[in-house]
């Protein structure tokens, strides 16, 4: 039977080492709802059999074990990254009952891993969209004079007063 052993995890900045914050997630929960929690971790265990034993047995009652793994690293800009955030999700199973080969498939459980990454890009987007306004406002502007100098060269006053509106208004009857 595995004994639970604490792991410290660290990642390599240049030549200092820092702690990765752990978060140990429920099943039921959201990544969004445990960070609300404010409680991460330094250390974590694989397995956990020491909470699981009753005073009078030898073998644990019940069993944690990691489940999934989850890194998440978010980009503050393209040249800056957040320190990465390991999630933690475990699992229980009860031992009462169980053979010594289901035990065994207890002890090497099927594990997820994946590794998330994020950059948020909204600010790019809204400038994207602020110049992309400014240039079909000025495109507009400067299409209307020139239609307004075409009309005042060909034809009366008033008819190029009623183009230029009528021209300035198609574009905004969607």
């Amino acid at each position: 039977m595995p004994q639970a052993s604490f792991y410290d995890i660290y990642y390599l900045d240049g030549s200092n080492l820092y702690p990765v914050p752990i978060l140990i997630q429920r099943e039921s929960q959201t990544i969004d709802a445990a960070l609300a929690s404010n409680k991460l971790y330094r250390r974590f265990v694989v397995f956990d059999t020491m909470s699981g034993m009753r005073s009078t047995d030898t073998t644990p009652y019940i069993i944690q074990f990691i489940s999934s793994v989850q890194f998440i690293f978010q980009l503050r800009s393209p040249q800056q990254i957040n320190p990465p955030l390991l999630v933690l999700q475990y699992s229980a199973r009860y031992t009462a009952g169980i053979s010594d080969s289901q035990l065994y498939n207890l002890y090497h459980p099927t594990v997820q891993v994946s590794a998330t990454y994020s950059f948020n890009s909204s600010p790019f987007w809204i400038t994207t969209l602020i110049v992309g306004a400014v240039a079909v406002g000025l495109a507009l502007l400067i299409s209307a004079y020139f239609i307004f100098l075409y009309c005042r060269r060909k034809y009366s006053s008033l008819f190029e007063f009623k183009v230029c509106i009528q021209y300035l208004l198609s574009f905004f009857k969607c």
